[in-house]
């Protein structure tokens, strides 16, 4: 049998580790699965390139002016950081210990409302902030560039505990996801004691043309 054909064959047959919605897995599991079910190879070729980069997606572009309409519908003007200074405040590290660390310098954590997380394309850096306001979306941090990671994340004591790909400016597919967690843990994360999870709606790899 050709060998190609037989691989066609196998992956057909094997669930994608990545088809899971709506609950938690540990991520180290789901990273050992996605690593099997790719192969050495492509894993190794998917790590030898930076993460992919996602731009704002075209409806919400021109939200952070007054008079927005999307869809129809008028839109709340939402809050965007435009310069270094802005964005320090909300700005977090990885930490020697593998921690993350808030601008204050103490180990970031969050409380009962939802958090955002992104990661910067052009910079490489990483803003966090649990909402208190609905004029913060994940654009705001970097006010609409592209960026790398865009997640909800629920951190205690410095240590992440979950991980969910839920953005609805940046829409980023599972296997893009996981790229980008495995190049934040190659940068120093801890992530060993946390959960991935997807949001439903979410590809399970990048489209191509």
């Amino acid at each position: 049998m050709n060998v190609v054909f037989a691989t066609v064959l196998f992956l057909a047959a094997v669930p994608h580790p990545l088809d899971f919605a709506e609950h938690r897995r540990p991520y180290t599991e789901v990273k050992q699965a996605l690593v099997r079910y790719l192969g050495a190879e492509r894993w190794a070729s998917l790590k030898a390139t930076p993460p992919l980069a996602f731009n704002l997606r075209q409806r919400w572009i021109g939200e952070d002016q007054e008079g927005f309409v999307s869809k129809g519908h008028a839109r709340t003007k939402k809050t965007y950081l435009y310069t270094p200074r802005e964005r320090r405040p909300y700005e977090i590290t990885i930490g020697m210990d593998g921690l993350l660390y808030g601008a204050d310098r103490k180990p970031f954590g969050t409380g009962a409302h939802e958090t955002l997380l992104v990661e910067d394309a052009a910079s490489g850096k990483l803003y966090a902030l649990e909402l208190a306001s609905n004029r913060f979306v994940h654009a705001s941090f970097n006010a609409g560039a592209p960026t790398t990671i865009s997640a909800e994340v629920k951190v205690k004591d410095g240590r992440v505990r979950k991980f969910k790909n839920r953005s609805g400016h940046y829409r980023m597919d599972r296997l893009s996801f996981m790229r980008a967690m495995d190049d934040l843990e190659a940068h120093g994360l801890d992530l060993s004691s946390a959960s991935v999870e997807f949001d439903h709606q979410s590809l399970l790899e990048p489209e191509h043309d």
